[in-house]
């Protein structure tokens, strides 16, 4: 063997060594791609005594054992160079040759990964590269300049000046480039016009625009690489504000009502209005967002109401797919799921929303998805996020359980967390005393659980406990009733949907970010708290994890072959040991493989086509690794139990103890009365319309949310005889730190539609007043989007006017209306990891929220597929004038209609 590798050094490091012979040497620790800073330099002792025990005229210099590198000498006096880079690749290279013309954009790359300064001059060399001390093949690359002239034992001074040097200026033009990168960047962000262009004849200003957002944007970015290039959202005139609002109510009131109101609308422009305008453009001016964080405190925050079924909002599950029935294996898999997104979110690895796959949103709310909890307060609560936790909280049967979810920093497996939650299921020791109805005080009234957190969960064993909930990365409740999706009974949807939004009132811990339900026969859920983002970054969460419980189940064909290539290999050990070599995959791979797997963000290199697929060590191992994730979690074996083998026998779930005095137990009893006569008053109808879908409200050449809310607006005017205000959510995360705007989705040309249709109005009449109404509400959406609105502006107006001690009758007005109709979109398809079209069965239900006020409906829907449509409608049951099922059957009417319009006959 020495004499082998004494020949191919001579010859130019052509070494062909089996891996077997190397792991006799034992010339690598095992486990080394998660070993530590230690263990790495390790590597070079192993492979130095390596080479020099093989062959002894191999002698290593007087230099000793640097972290950098370290000389090695051969027979003929050549001198070579072992350098460490990157924490896991050596390089071994002649000192005397040097590179041709052709290769210097390749050298100048290779150089600047390897941190040293070469030069170039004119040859080509083998040089061999090998992963974490294994020799895996020959890659023929530029050489470098005499080493002696950049790294010597007489020169260490000159390098080490050389070296700070070249650092110092590399860094001084990477901060230039990035400042001009970023602000260019931001400049172009700040041009909105392309949202008021027609699809397909774009200005060539426009083209132009996306060409360099795209160009600036990078092939491949981050979750956050947007964010400090996004602009902040600017404050609209104020004239222009007051101007639209007045429009916005001009035809929901009557002659006298309106003239009133306009006339406190130019008291305000002409009196106190500029003064607060004044004040509002200097916030804006240091404040990254001028609404967000006001909107949070004063909206969600300061209310001391019950924050269930009122604020609160919930998901449910893929209904059309059973994946399994087996409660703690559906729930093993999906903790996981979870888990797995939230590294994705901490490593900024999650593919940020992209309109049009171009144009970034804003990623600042998903921040505190995970590790978050809110706080009761007196006055006010508060939202507290840890960076980390290694736990999470889960309900069982009125009991409280601490779960480890990290064995020596690895994430447990699915199957070792089934092991654990089958431990908590089997555990039949009843509730400690006031512990079952515990979490009822998250469900009622703010004061007393403030008050009650105070005084009996500020210390000992209560503290402890209640500390183990709030810092949970998030919170599982273990259902023990079933739920599910019946075509032939529509009420048990409807059970479904109240069981996620209130359940029982005991047994969601309403103030965590996000507890996750999962009902006695697999059927899962979600209830969120509001404050903390918007209901689309929940929704992109529970998208992406459903998918992931699936995506390989549907798309198995295309991973067969690489599997079948991979598993050829010896060193190929399931989860447990990495790919250490190169190798070429000589099978076929189609070009969703190839689209998939670069979705699984490994960055192939080589030939990347329909035929063969090649790449390194490091690449595959990530690949295997990430494939070995998602194989964990994308099925069940025939008993519906999480697929794998313990690899460690899991920590006992940890139960938490509590210490609930007599005193605490009445307050807790009483905010469970609060909350069931507010889930009682809950009237929830979940319709999951099919007749139609986006495909047909396409072809009429309209947009889909337009249709719907034009069909809402029809709806309640053929059960209410006349219109309301109605509040639909928009977005503003086109700006740094932007969340909601609202849509004004009752317009003027709207009703018109509305009556026409009521009134059987010929048909070319009705088609050209429901264009008129769609387009209207389009420009209103885009205002929205583009920091045009109107109510965030005159929100932000009262909350100055309220610093200031000054009263404005305009703004307390047109603020305190009542929105008998709230209505929002649920955002779908926001990843790509599943074909929908070609797997319509895997769609999830969406999700919904309670009625806003006493004599109204909420409305939720989601626009699901090319057929299919869900509806979530809530409203209150002591209301006389409302019913959920009949608003649900006269919109499905409502629909229905307005396809026969655009049908032909």
């Amino acid at each position: 063997m020495a004499e082998t590798l004494r020949r191919n050094i001579g010859a130019g490091f052509v070494i062909p060594h089996p891996l077997e012979q190397l792991n006799r040497v034992g010339c690598f620790p095992a486990s080394t791609r998660r070993a530590g800073r230690a263990e790495y330099r390790d590597l070079d002792h192993h492979l130095i005594d390596y080479l020099t025990s093989s062959s002894p005229d191999l002698v290593a210099s007087s230099m000793g054992r640097p972290e950098r590198g370290c000389w090695v000498e051969g027979p003929r006096r050549q001198r070579f160079m072992l350098i460490q880079y990157q924490m896991s690749r050596f390089v071994f290279c002649r000192s005397k040759d040097v590179i041709s013309e052709p290769h210097i954009a390749f050298y100048e790359k290779i150089s600047a990964r390897l941190f040293l300064p070469w030069s170039c001059k004119g040859q080509l060399m083998n040089v061999c590269i090998s992963e974490v001390g294994v020799i895996t093949g020959c890659l023929e690359i530029p050489a470098c300049a005499p080493l002696n002239c950049v790294w010597g034992v007489n020169t260490a001074s000159h390098s080490v000046g050389l070296y700070l040097s070249t650092v110092l200026f590399g860094t001084v033009v990477w901060v230039l480039k990035w400042l001009i990168l970023k602000y260019n960047l931001k400049l172009l962000l700040t041009y909105h016009n392309w949202m008021y262009e027609v699809r397909g004849k774009m200005s060539l200003k426009t083209k132009l625009w996306f060409m360099l957002i795209k160009l600036y944007g990078g092939r491949k970015p981050l979750l956050m690489s947007y964010q400090a290039s996004l602009p902040k959202m600017p404050v609209p005139g104020l004239k222009q504000s007051v101007d639209r609002y007045l429009k916005s109510v001009k035809h929901l009131l009557t002659e006298e009502n309106y003239k009133e109101v306009e006339k406190l609308a130019d008291d305000f422009k002409k009196g106190v209005g500029n003064r607060l305008q004044r004040y509002l453009i200097l916030k804006s001016w240091w404040a990254t967002n001028y609404v967000t964080d006001w909107w949070e405190k004063y909206v969600y925050l300061r209310g001391r109401d019950p924050i269930m079924v009122n604020s609160n909002y919930y998901g449910v599950d893929a209904l059309l797919v059973t994946n399994t029935t087996v409660q703690v294996a559906r729930a093993a898999n999906l903790i996981y799921a979870i888990l797995q997104y939230r590294r994705e979110v901490d490593r900024e690895e999650l593919n940020p929303i992209l309109i049009n796959k171009i144009v970034p949103l804003c990623s600042a709310q998903y921040e505190r998805q995970f590790n978050t909890t809110r706080i009761p307060g007196l006055e006010t609560d508060t939202l507290v996020h840890l960076s980390d936790s290694n736990h999470i909280a889960v309900i069982h049967k009125g009991r409280y359980f601490k779960v480890y979810i990290r064995h020596k920093r690895r994430l447990l497996k699915p199957c070792e967390i089934e092991a654990m939650l089958q431990k908590i299921v089997e555990d039949e020791s009843p509730p400690a005393e006031g512990e079952e109805h515990l979490a009822a005080l998250t469900a009622g009234d703010r004061v007393p659980w403030a008050k009650t957190r105070k005084e009996f969960f500020s210390k000992g064993r209560n503290k402890a406990s209640l500390d183990a909930i709030e810092k949970a990365a998030f919170v599982v409740a273990l259902d023990d009733e079933p739920h599910d999706y019946n075509p032939n009974d529509p009420s048990k949807l409807d059970e479904y949907g109240k069981a996620m939004l209130h359940g029982k009132c005991y047994d969601r811990w309403f103030d965590k970010s996000f507890t996750f339900v999962v009902c006695s026969n697999g059927r899962i859920g979600f209830n969120a708290e509001h404050s903390w983002a918007d209901a689309p970054i929940q929704a992109h969460m529970w998208e992406i994890v459903v998918t992931m419980e699936m995506v390989l189940g549907a798309d198995a064909p295309l991973m067969s072959q690489l599997w079948e290539a991979c598993q050829e290999h010896e060193s190929y050990q399931y989860a447990t040991v990495e790919l250490t070599f190169a190798f070429y995959v000589e099978h076929p791979v189609s070009s969703r493989a190839l689209t998939y797997l670069n979705s699984l963000s490994c960055r192939l290199t080589g030939y990347e086509n329909s035929y063969f697929m090649w790449a390194d060590a490091p690449v595959m191992a990530q690949l295997w690794e990430t494939i070995q994730q998602e194989e964990y979690i994308s099925g069940y074996d025939k008993d519906g139990h999480t697929r794998g083998t313990p690899e460690v026998q899991p920590p006992n779930p940890i139960r938490l103890e509590w210490d609930i005095n007599k005193q605490c137990q009445q307050v807790i009893e009483s905010s469970l009365q609060v909350a069931r006569a507010l889930a009682n008053d809950v009237d929830l109808h979940i319709m999951m319309f099919t007749d139609f879908g986006k495909g047909f409200v396409k072809t009429c050449k309209v947009s889909p949310d337009a249709f719907i809310q034009t069909a809402i607006q029809l709806t309640y005017f053929r059960l209410e005889n006349h219109f309301c205000l109605t509040y639909e959510s928009s977005m503003t995360r086109l700006f740094r730190e932007g969340r909601t705007e609202t849509v004004r989705s009752c317009t003027a040309q709207t009703c018109a539609f509305a009556r026409a249709v009521c009134e059987k109005k010929p048909k070319p009449e009705c088609i050209k007043l429901m264009r008129e109404s769609a387009e209207t509400h389009q420009q209103q959406y885009r205002d929205t989007m583009t920091g045009a609105g109107i109510d965030r502006h005159l929100f932000c107006l009262y909350v100055v006017s309220k610093y200031l001690g000054v009263e404005s009758p305009f703004l307390a007005k047109a603020l305190m209306e009542p929105w008998k109709l709230s209505t929002s979109q649920t955002p779908h398809q926001q990843t790509d990891r599943l074909d929908l079209k070609k797997h319509p069965d895997r769609i999830c239900g969406g999700g919904g929220f309670g009625p806003v006020t006493d004599d109204g409906y909420g409305v939720s829907y989601m626009i699901a597929g090319e057929d299919t449509i869900f509806f979530h409608i809530s409203c209150k049951k002591s209301c006389a004038h409302t019913d959920a099922h009949k608003f649900g059957a006269t919109l499905a009417q409502s629909l229905n209609d307005m396809r026969d319009l655009f049908s032909k006959d």
